[in-house]
């Protein structure tokens, strides 16, 4: 792909009219950036040289986006694509070349767009054709990704306020407790002082001994017949037991 957004760039180059000198730096960085180890430095002074000689240069912008691209920084390679597009917006090569910048950007939703534009300005753009089906699966993986991320941070957040909950159930628990102890505590305080304490010593010589109520027997008179129901013998000494035959009278 890196060779290709030279060549695009190149072609469209040539049909951007501008001064020999430009000309000649623009061909300098080309011809530096096919050799088998171009150095993409000496590649980009050139272009710096071509634009600075002619800033209309969209050719110049194009080929160093394609080196900054190379080196590895792409946003400053987006920033000349989109110079290039300002300068002619109908080159598809920059269209597809700023879409694979922003694609190893990780935008994939706009390299998609970049990809549709070049192929809409070139119906048989196979290159941007192919990029564009790798963005679209890009976006959808990364879509599911998202969906995934935002999954576990809302579990984490659920968990979170779970151990919060847990943590103010359990302080509010002891704190209770804590209540109930003062306040049992406190009522037996208030309890004990309510009973007097008496002394061994103040109960001995103070308090009355105690009267022992004792039943008292009453004592009942049988009556003694004068005369033994047996015998008819007189009891005259009121005897329970007769003189004379011995039986008991009561």
């Amino acid at each position: 792909m890196k060779k290709i957004i030279l060549i695009y760039s190149l072609f469209f180059s040539f049909q951007i009219g501008f001064s020999q000198t430009s000309e000649e730096y623009f061909l300098k960085g080309y011809n530096e950036s096919c050799k088998a180890n171009p150095n993409y430095n000496i590649v980009i002074d050139y272009y710096n040289k071509a634009i600075e000689l002619n800033p209309r240069n969209a050719g110049a912008y194009d080929n160093r986006g394609g080196a900054k691209y190379i080196l590895g920084n792409y946003q400053e390679a987006v920033s000349d694509y989109n110079k290039a597009i300002e300068l002619n917006p109908r080159n598809a090569a920059t269209y597809y070349n700023r879409g694979g910048a922003k694609y190893d950007l990780g935008n994939y939703q706009e390299a998609i767009y970049d990809c549709n534009k070049a192929i809409e300005l070139n119906p048989n753009f196979s290159d941007a054709k192919e990029m564009l089906k790798i963005a679209k699966s890009k976006l959808e993986e990364q879509a599911r990704q998202d969906e995934y991320q935002r999954e576990y941070q809302n579990r984490v957040r659920m968990e979170e306020l779970e151990k919060s909950k847990n943590k103010e159930i359990i302080t509010i628990t002891v704190l209770a407790i804590f209540v109930l102890i003062v306040l049992i505590l406190l009522y037996r305080k208030k309890k004990d002082k309510s009973i007097p304490v008496v002394s061994q010593n103040d109960n001995y010589h103070n308090s009355e001994p105690i009267k022992q109520s004792i039943p008292t027997m009453t004592k009942v008179s049988i009556p003694v017949p004068e005369v033994c129901p047996h015998c008819k013998s007189p009891n005259t000494k009121k005897l329970q037991v007769c003189d004379w035959c011995g039986s008991e009278l009561v």
